[in-house]
């Protein structure tokens, strides 16, 4: 959806994770943020980047969902 509209956003995508996920980033993802902050909200270049990862140690989840998907469930259509 954003991707589509070339809406500038960093979208993070980890598979076969849970809600464990939310804190993680504060921890192992310190670079994507910072060039995050730096890129997008100081500097405001129009950057869309859409980043997935499979981590290899996660068992295999059935979990697969869109951003539209994320967006519909969090804040209706």
């Amino acid at each position: 959806m954003l991707t589509e509209r070339r809406i500038p956003h960093w979208f993070y995508s980890v598979a076969n994770t849970n809600h464990v996920m939310a804190t993680r980033p504060m921890y192992d993802n310190r670079y994507e943020i910072d060039a995050f902050l730096e890129k997008l909200v100081l500097k405001r270049e129009p950057l869309v980047i859409d980043t997935y990862v499979t981590p290899l140690e996660a068992p295999e989840l059935p979990k697969a969902f869109t951003l539209s998907d994320y967006i519909d469930a969090n804040y209706g259509k």
